[in-house]
């Protein structure tokens, strides 16, 4: 009776194998950017305040399935959570002095929420998710997600776009491509319906991405399309970066081109990073620059501390913020007109 008893389980066993395999468990990741801030808006009146921030903290699970024949099921689902406070939640692409949207400690909005298919001609999704247009950027943000994160200050496409769908290709030789549409659902004339495509191709040292957003804007005013290219070069420890958008709109609206230039330096667990963005209004006296510079140590595998620090150069009518405002949740007001915003945050950031 043991043995058939043995023998069965044995062939259960045998059975279930390949069933878990395909069924892998799903990974479960996430990420604490968590710091303090002193932050100067530049007005007279209002002063400096110090406080927590939170740069886009967040928690995720992700996996896929596999159905056979080279083909995958795959799945992401991540919230953003806001360690500062749970009274609301920082928008990672608001600018000036928007301080984030109402409600509680964690949600999806903003964050990728997808479901698609994936085989040997690339990946096919559907939901919200970054675009490739977004993705070719990254390799240049050496102090992303903090107040030194240049994609700000009238930068375009850094968001993850609702009703989404797109493809995106193998890597070919070091070439990859996206593109991603997305198809709003009120049918009214007062619709941006984006689509974007981009490439990077890599090849040893040098990277280049590059990209186009069309918006699909049905009004008369408004930003139209966006054009942007991203680079990086290593030479040893150093790395060059370069990153430009150009934009288009209906009406007279402004138009915001964007230039960055910076580096990085890199020995042992330690890094230094600097950058330089020029935004340039195609109104009168609203142009605006940004420099930050920064220091990082990687304490282990998982956790890196930073600290950065910036400074915005406001012309007479303009009232740029960058980060500093928005992600430092610290609720002061923004820039008057011609103020000069600066800022410092020391950072951890655990990766898990």
């Amino acid at each position: 009776m043991n043995k058939k008893l043995l023998i069965a389980a044995v062939g259960a066993a045998l059975v279930a194998g390949p069933m878990l395999a395909a069924h892998a468990a799903p990974t479960v990741y996430g990420k604490f950017n968590v710091g303090i801030a002193a932050v100067d808006n530049g007005n007279s009146a209002d002063g400096d305040t110090l406080g927590v921030t939170d740069d886009s903290s967040r928690l995720g699970v992700k996996g896929s399935e596999d159905l056979g024949g080279g083909l995958k099921a795959v799945y992401q689902m991540e919230l953003l959570y806001d360690v500062d406070s749970n009274a609301g939640v920082v928008n990672p692409a608001a600018t000036g002095n928007a301080a984030g949207a109402a409600g509680g400690a964690a949600t999806g909005a903003g964050r990728s929420v997808y479901v698609g298919l994936q085989g040997d001609w690339g990946q096919f999704r559907a939901g919200q998710f970054q675009t490739y247009y977004k993705a070719i950027q990254f390799p240049t943000e050496i102090m992303g997600d903090s107040i030194g994160d240049f994609t700000t200050n009238g930068w375009q496409g850094d968001v993850r776009i609702p009703n989404a769908i797109g493809y995106r290709s193998p890597t070919w030789s070091g070439f990859v491509f996206g593109v991603e549409t997305s198809r709003g659902e009120t049918g009214l004339s007062s619709e941006t319906n984006p689509t974007t495509i981009a490439a990077s191709f890599k090849s040893g040292p040098f990277y280049i991405g590059v990209g186009y957003e069309d918006r699909d804007n049905q009004g008369t005013t408004g930003l139209d399309t966006t054009n942007k290219v991203a680079v990086t070069f290593d030479i040893d420890a150093f790395k060059i970066i370069a990153a430009a958008q150009t934009q288009d709109a209906l009406g007279g609206s402004e138009e915001v081109d964007t230039t960055v230039l910076g580096g990085q330096y890199s020995f042992g667990n330690n890094a230094i990073m600097a950058t330089f963005a020029n935004h340039d209004s195609s109104l009168a006296n609203r142009d605006c620059d940004q420099i930050a510079i920064g220091f990082a140590h990687k304490l282990s595998k998982m956790t890196t501390v930073r600290a950065i620090y910036t400074d915005i150069d406001n012309e007479s009518l303009a009232q740029c913020a960058g980060r500093l405002l928005s992600a430092a949740s610290v609720g002061i007001a923004g820039p008057s007109a011609g103020s000069d915003p600066s800022g410092f945050q020391a950072q951890i950031v655990l990766n898990f």
